[in-house]
C-alpha cells in the first residue's frame, strides 16, 4: 500500500475547475477542504512589458487554525479541459504535451516550503522572468500549496489536499485578440418567448478574453421586451478554445403584438471598444391570442350550429304543417 501514495499524490494533480475572475476554484470531484487555511489571492493576472526583465508577484497563506502548519509549494501548468469553464492542472510528468502557453518554465518562487504560524499569515513572492523563451501573449500556471503532514502512518493511502492561485501572465510584443461567436441557441417555443441563449465562443488568439455585450429582443415594431448582460460572472476563455456561455433573458416590456421578433448580440472582449453583431429572428404568439381565436371561433361555430339546428327544426315542423294543411283542403272539397 505504501507504494501507491506517490500515484495518489500524482493524481491530486489533475482537477477540475471553473474560471472565474472573483478567483473561485470550484472541483468537479471536490476533495476534503483545508480546515482554516486561505490562499489569496486565488485569482490574479499579470502583465510583463516588452522592456520588462522580470514581474514580481506573491500570494497570501494565511493559518486559522490554533497550531502552527508547514507547507510545500510548487507551480504546474493548466489548460482549458472543456467547453464549460473547466481547467486541467499539468503535472511535470505531461510536460511531454508541448503545452505553449505554459508558464512554469518562466516562474520563480523564492521559497518551496513555508511554515505559517497559528493565527498569521505568511507571503510567499514569486518572479516571472521575461526571456527570449518566452513567447508574447497568454502563459497560465498555478502555485499548488500542499500541507506538510508529520507522523503519518506509513501502511495507509492518503489523498493529498491542494490550495491553489491561478496565474493569468500576459506579455506584451505580440499578443493577439480575436474573438468570435460561433453558434446562437435560442432557447423558445412559438407560445413563449425566450427564457434565455445559449452562446458559444471561440478564441483564436493567443491571449485570454472576457466576453462582454448586451442581447435584445424586439417585437415587430421595433420595441424592445427583452434584455440580457453576456458573461455577468466575468468568465474567462482560454486561447485556442472555445467557450459556452448562457445569457438570461429579462422582460424589460410587454411582448403582446405576435409576429417575427428580432435578436440582437452586440459583444466584445473585455478591453475593446468596438462591438460586433449578431441578428437572429423567431415567431411568437402571445398565449391570449390563442385563448381569444379559441374564443371567436367557439362563437362562430356556436351560431353556425344554431343556424343549422334552426332550419333542421324549420323543416321538422314544415312536414306535419304541409300535412295537415292538406288535409284541411281535401275535407274542404269533400
Amino acid at each position: 500500500m505504501a507504494r501507491l501514495k506517490p500515484l495518489f499524490a500524482a493524481l491530486t494533480l489533475i482537477l477540475f475547475a471553473s474560471l472565474s475572475p472573483a478567483g473561485s476554484v470550484h472541483a468537479a470531484a471536490k476533495p476534503r477542504p483545508i480546515t482554516g487555511v486561505t490562499i489569496s489571492p486565488a485569482f490574479q493576472q499579470i502583465t510583463v512589458g516588452q522592456d520588462d526583465t522580470s514581474k514580481d508577484g506573491q500570494i497570501k497563506l494565511t493559518n486559522n487554525t490554533g497550531e502552527p502548519l508547514e507547507f510545500s509549494l510548487s507551480v504546474t501548468d493548466f489548460g482549458s479541459l472543456d467547453e464549460t469553464g473547466g481547467v486541467l492542472f499539468i503535472g511535470k510528468d505531461q510536460k511531454s504535451l508541448d503545452y505553449r502557453y505554459g508558464l512554469t518554465s518562466w516562474i520563480t518562487l523564492q521559497q518551496d516550503r513555508v511554515v505559517v504560524d497559528s493565527k498569521q499569515t505568511k507571503v510567499v513572492p514569486l518572479t516571472i522572468d521575461n526571456k527570449e523563451s518566452m513567447a508574447p501573449g497568454g502563459h497560465y500556471g498555478a502555485v499548488m500549496v500542499t500541507p506538510v503532514e508529520t507522523g503519518q502512518d506509513p501502511t495507509k493511502v492518503d489523498i493529498n489536499q491542494i490550495l491553489t492561485s491561478l496565474l493569468f501572465v500576459k506579455k506584451d510584443g505580440g499578443d493577439v485578440y480575436r474573438l468570435g461567436l460561433q453558434d446562437v441557441s435560442i432557447q423558445h417555443q412559438l407560445l413563449s418567448t425566450p427564457g434565455s441563449v445559449s452562446l458559444r465562443f471561440q478564441n483564436a488568439g493567443n491571449v485570454h478574453v472576457i466576453p462582454r455585450g448586451l442581447l435584445t429582443v424586439t417585437d415587430p415594431r421595433g420595441r424592445e421586451v427583452k434584455q440580457g448582460i453576456i458573461n455577468d460572472g466575468s468568465a474567462i476563455i482560454l486561447p485556442q478554445t472555445f467557450r459556452q456561455l448562457k445569457v438570461p433573458l429579462l422582460n424589460v416590456g410587454k411582448a403582446w403584438l405576435p409576429g417575427r421578433y428580432h435578436l440582437t448580440i452586440a459583444y466584445r472582449y473585455e478591453g475593446e471598444t468596438s462591438l460586433q453583431y449578431y441578428n437572429s429572428s423567431f415567431y411568437y404568439i402571445n398565449g391570449w391570442y390563442v385563448i381569444l381565436a379559441v374564443f371567436l371561433l367557439a362563437i362562430l361555430l356556436g351560431l353556425g350550429l344554431s343556424k343549422r339546428l334552426r332550419a333542421v327544426l324549420r323543416a321538422a315542423i314544415a312536414v306535419p304543417k304541409r300535412y295537415f294543411k292538406s288535409l284541411r283542403a281535401r275535407r274542404q272539397k269533400s
